[in-house]
């Protein structure tokens, strides 16, 4: 994977000032091997502690150099951390335990994320981290290819070797251990079985809101211009990512990027950039034929008439919140069960998972963060900014409709951290 984003990177346009007092400077290698080797960490089973265990390297390299750069937008990130801390008194059990120390480990491993990028200009500039979430974004789609041809395949993972009998049992565990290709749902009424793409993620939601935030990242990097032989092979990848998308068949999905490209194209249009508008507009129309010449609004409406998924996402955000009142500060740490509903209260979502799980405090440090990232580098000066600030804005709907997991997390921080370092006006994103 490191290879591949160092391909993508065809021009380093930043100056690289000198290491501080001499000291060694930060190495890419780390930040590449976190966001593009996630599909490495899948395939290995090692996707719950892989992540965290590249940031504890990311945080020696960090003090060993000393002298770290404010990074202020990362601030309600690093409360949220310690708020999620304070939350493990509401643990009971240790199937609460497990997945309440895999989302902590997300929110630290993406945090560091954050803050070595912040501090690591002599080595990552904006386009070599672009070109890692490119990689990232290639493997999904085409692994989104092989979840069709191979629906019902599972890996059985060197880790899964090694994890003790009684885990194996633990639904979270197993999904990280012997991942699917795709999720396969036969509802009832159902006259055929829907295979939807999840790989490199445990579920075909997670695999959906990837693609939303890693497409308009995409956009940005062939808006840099890299090498021709690259940009035909990612122009034609995006079409084509469009078959394993749609058989996905996730609204949030569809919904997240219609927030971006229409966000995108107010923007062009606010700037005078009438070409770029028509362009991106055309793209939609494009887009939007393609939807309805191929059958798939037919097949996402096929997919709402034997399941009822609206009609409980409802039941269960209204049960999450009413929860949530009973203990609105702390939360009750990690997400459960409603034999009511069937679902555990705090999922579908997850602004609804920081909710039930950290109470109000929680979801307000992360809204504080992800909002605050969006209002303070809205000016998103370029094409490639604008479209990487595409994903961040369309992250606000979406985090009420998706789940973030291990990568779309630091996708989204690392997203945010790109779009931060450069709001200083000493690098520019091109």
């Amino acid at each position: 994977m490191t290879g591949t984003a160092a391909v993508l990177e065809r021009r380093t346009v930043v100056a690289r000032p000198a290491a501080p007092d001499g000291r060694g400077v930060l190495p890419a290698w780390p930040l590449i091997a976190m966001v593009a080797g996630y599909p490495v960490e899948w395939a290995l089973g090692a996707t719950a502690f892989a992540s965290l265990g590249i940031a504890v390297v990311m945080a020696v390299f960090l003090l060993v150099r000393g002298r770290l750069r404010p990074a202020t937008g990362l601030l309600p990130w690093g409360a949220l951390i310690l708020w999620v801390l304070a939350c493990a008194v509401g643990l009971h059990t240790l199937p609460q335990a497990i997945g309440y120390a895999q989302r902590l480990g997300d929110l630290v491993a993406a945090g560091v994320a954050g803050l070595y990028y912040m501090n690591a200009r002599e080595r990552i500039t904006p386009r070599t981290a672009i070109a890692a979430l490119v990689v990232l974004w290639v493997v999904v789609v085409l692994l989104g290819f092989g979840a069709i041809a191979m629906p019902n395949l599972r890996l059985q993972t060197p880790v899964s070797f090694l994890v003790p009998d009684g885990l194996k049992t633990n639904s979270l565990v197993s999904q990280l251990i012997y991942p699917p290709m795709a999720e396969v749902q036969q509802p009832w009424g159902a006259a055929v079985p829907f295979n939807r793409p999840a790989a490199p993620f445990p579920y075909a939601n997670s695999w959906g809101a990837a693609y939303a935030i890693l497409t308009p990242v995409v956009v940005a990097y062939l808006a840099l211009r890299p090498a021709r032989p690259v940009r035909w092979a990612l122009g034609a990848l995006l079409v084509a990512s469009l078959y394993p998308a749609i058989q996905t068949s996730n609204r949030g999905m569809l919904l997240g990027l219609g927030v971006a490209i229409t966000y995108v194209v107010l923007r062009l249009a606010l700037r005078g950039r009438l070409l770029a508008t028509a362009g991106a507009a055309a793209a939609v129309a494009v887009a939007g034929g393609y939807l309805l010449a191929s059958g798939a609004l037919q097949g996402i409406l096929a997919r709402q008439q034997v399941s009822d998924s609206t009609g409980t996402r409802a039941d269960l955000y209204t049960s999450t919140f009413s929860a949530t009142l009973q203990s609105p500060f702390l939360g009750w740490a990690s997400p459960q069960t409603d034999v009511s509903i069937g679902y555990p209260l705090g999922s579908q979502g997850h602004a609804w998972t920081l909710m039930y799980s950290y109470g109000f405090v929680g979801l307000g440090l992360f809204l504080v963060f992800l909002i605050g990232a969006v209002v303070s580098t809205g000016r998103a000066p370029g094409t490639p900014a604008l479209w990487l600030h595409s994903s961040l804005v369309m992250l606000i709907p979406l985090v009420w409709l998706y789940g973030l997991g291990t990568a779309q997390t630091i996708a989204m921080v690392v997203l945010a951290a790109i779009l931060l370092r450069a709001r200083s006006g000493t690098e520019t994103i091109r």
